[in-house]
């Protein structure tokens, strides 16, 4: 139909072959009807849509199911594992679950040369055994003891830890881990924190040079003095090798002494460990050790100076491999002529050398070596200086048990 401007007639076919005429206003009505009913519409489905959203929103927010599909997944499951839950479980399923409730432990003030326990409990929480393949302490003054290194789905077991204090004092942290056969959490780090209350006090706990040329010969100082109220007397203060020069002096108050540390200028290249023996009439510390750390370079240096592993994941398929740089300045040239081992279970072989005086050592963990290992390299060169000539490196880690 043709519907023309206007005000004009429009014209078309009746149902008769005839010419039908109709009027424009008859037209016009019908139009705006058809939009009437058309907004009719869209209103409505715009109220049904906003009512919908409403009514999900309820439902959502009471937690009213509106499918009861989790009752559906527990039947099928009860289904599958019979009515008292003890079907056949794939073993997958079956696994363990390491618990320790309490990590830390404040162990408040103690007196130096006390012997701190504490009892960390582990449970298995899952459904297979859970076996304790190993635990690492942070330092020889902590011993920890594990009951069983096998627990029982549902059961537990004491882990007996001991930190010897003698020889601290101050704030101190020590630190247990423990490795399980958990996949989801393998390791849990334990604590034992508190203050250790010494009868002897200390300027400084350890003394470090920091690095120092071959050749140099530093020094470094602290006080050692009696607790107020402690009836403790210095009867000694020593190095504890021969590399360190120790000299203590009387203060006027008569109950300290001022020490200084001296390094030889002797000392081979690589890292430096050393302590001072410091001997009293203590009862509860007789003997303090304070520590001291250096690392020496010259025309040959070490990088690194001390070869740690860390822990590694036994039983090892393969050896374990780091490396070893030995390097020389110009116009000193040195080359390596050789390395070995202390430790059968440790290798070390040269694989590569550059013009410039730059050799590479890989240094091999061999798939036998469990527990704690430690070994020391000994480094041969061509160096004109007897001191370089022979160099240490020390080499150590952890490879840990694997649960069968």
């Amino acid at each position: 139909m043709d519907m023309g401007l206007p005000g004009e007639i429009a014209r078309g076919a009746s149902r008769n072959g005839t010419e039908e005429v109709v009027p424009a206003s008859s037209r016009l009505a019908f139009a705006q009807t058809y939009s009437q009913k058309r907004a009719i519409l869209l209103f409505a489905a715009c109220f049904l849509l906003a009512f919908g959203l409403l009514f999900l929103d309820f439902f959502l927010m009471t937690g009213i199911p509106l499918l009861r599909l989790p009752s559906i997944v527990a039947v099928q499951s009860a289904h599958a594992t019979g009515e008292n839950g003890s079907g056949d479980q794939s073993s997958s399923q079956l696994l363990p679950r390491a618990v320790i409730r309490e990590t830390a432990f404040d162990f408040g003030k103690v007196t130096q040369g006390t012997s701190v326990q504490h009892s960390f409990v582990i449970e298995n929480q899952g459904e297979a055994p859970l076996k304790i393949e190993h635990v690492h302490t942070s330092c020889g003054c902590t011993a920890a003891v594990v009951d069983s290194d096998t627990i029982q789905p549902h059961q537990k077991t004491d882990l007996r830890v001991t930190f010897d204090t003698t020889g601290f004092q101050g704030p101190k942290v020590k630190t247990v881990r423990i490795y399980t056969s958990d996949l989801k959490v393998p390791s849990v780090l334990l604590s034992l924190q508190g203050t250790v209350d010494s009868d002897i006090q200390l300027s400084q706990p350890k003394l470090l040079f920091g690095e120092i040329r071959k050749g140099e010969a530093p020094s470094r100082e602290f006080t050692i003095s009696a607790a107020p109220g402690a009836d403790v007397k210095i009867s000694e203060v020593i190095g504890h090798g021969d590399k360190l020069d120790v000299q203590a002096e009387a203060q006027s108050d008569g109950k300290s002494r001022k020490v200084v540390v001296k390094l030889s200028p002797d000392i081979p290249i690589g890292a430096f460990r050393d302590r001072v023996v410091i001997r009293t009439n203590s009862k509860n510390n007789p003997v303090v050790n304070v520590p001291v750390f250096a690392k020496v370079h010259g025309d040959v240096s070490l990088e690194p100076m001390v070869v740690s592993f860390g822990m590694l994941e036994g039983p090892l398929k393969e050896s374990a491999k780091q490396y070893l740089k030995v390097k020389s300045q110009r116009p000193h040239i040195v080359h390596v002529t050789s390395v070995s081992s202390d430790l059968s279970g440790v290798t070390a072989d040269v694989v590569g050398k550059s013009d410039d005086g730059e050799s590479t050592i890989q240094v091999s963990v061999r798939t036998e070596v469990t527990g704690v290992f430690r070994a020391n390299l000994t480094i041969e060169t061509d160096s004109e200086d007897e001191g370089e000539r022979k160099l240490s490196v020390p080499v150590y880690g952890i490879v840990s048990k694997k649960s069968e």
